[in-house]
């Protein structure tokens, strides 16, 4: 509810009933909101030492989710391809679904699935990948995902979740394309963002690209999902500033406490967490997992 609306002349304990359902409001929507890192497959440590940092992580086509689900930990299952150069046009959809549906099936309790990953991004999906053709494909794909799910499994199926920027950090344009398919856009429980802040100025790269964020809500109205952003130490192969492992964890920090703030974000999984390589990465933890400051900054905003 917009502050504004309280202004109207009504009785004082209106109005303050009105102040406390509005707060109680804002507490739900923090309460609700998950915060973690994209994981997976590092070994045994993982599990133990997540929970400490997350309430949710995000898994590439996982296996199993026993060893995170033990933990506390909910999933997000990215589903993110097989990738193809011929964009999703080329994705085999009774395959891919049929895989979603055996894999919840072994899953009861995955919170969501993501369906594919970036796909309006020439990189995974091929020179083409943001064409008409691979928009109005991509729509089809979620309704056959959202239709599969439901008629198995009822009321008690995941969360769909839909890339809403295609994988681009600047551009909404995949996600406002596919939903044109109304349908599509009623079907998905949520829409994902990888925000990353990119080459630009310091002083707004560390910050993330809020405004894309912000221009998702806008105009999709669907509770958004980041499931990917981060802020290197190393390794950031130019699409990316390089950060000191100070500056990474205030980055960290100051994302995580805007986005659940905004009470229309529902997740962040930051990127990620473990460095892939020596030499520094996205990762909360160095190659040989020793923990950087960031480690920490989500330790604490996680006790919040």
């Amino acid at each position: 509810m917009p502050r504004r609306a309280l202004a109207v002349a009504v009785p004082a304990l209106a109005v303050i009933a009105l102040i406390v359902a509005w707060t109680a409001g804002c507490s739900a929507a923090t309460d609700r909101f998950l915060l973690g890192v994209n994981a997976g497959y590092w070994g045994p440590r993982e599990a133990r030492d997540l929970p400490r940092v997350a309430t949710v992580v995000r898994l590439t086509n996982p296996p199993r989710l026993t060893r995170w689900e033990r933990a506390g930990l909910r999933v997000i299952a990215d589903f993110s391809g097989p990738y193809t150069r011929a964009g999703v046009s080329g994705l085999d959809h009774a395959a891919y679904v049929a895989r979603v549906v055996a894999f919840v099936k072994q899953n009861p309790h995955v919170l969501a699935i993501e369906v594919l990953n970036e796909p309006g991004g020439p990189w995974f999906w091929g020179s083409q990948a943001e064409s008409a053709e691979n928009r109005e494909s991509y729509a089809q794909l979620l309704i056959e995902v959202h239709d599969a799910l439901q008629h198995t499994f009822g009321n008690r199926r995941p969360l769909v979740l839909a890339s809403w920027d295609g994988g681009h950090d600047s551009s909404n344009a995949w996600g406002e394309a596919w939903a044109k398919n109304a349908t599509a856009l009623a079907d998905v429980d949520g829409v994902t963002n990888h925000p990353y802040g990119g080459t630009g100025t310091r002083a707004h790269a560390i910050l993330g690209d809020r405004a894309e964020v912000e221009a998702d809500e806008a105009v999709s109205h669907k509770p958004i999902y980041i499931t990917e952003v981060g802020f290197p130490t190393g390794n950031n192969l130019g699409d990316s500033l390089l950060y000191s492992e100070a500056e990474q964890a205030f980055a960290i920090g100051s994302f995580a406490r805007w986005a659940r703030q905004t009470g229309y974000v529902a997740a962040v999984t930051f990127y990620g967490y473990r460095d892939a390589h020596d030499g520094g990465g996205y990762g909360i933890e160095d190659h040989h997992g020793h923990r950087k400051p960031a480690f920490g900054a989500l330790e604490r905003l996680r006790r919040d």
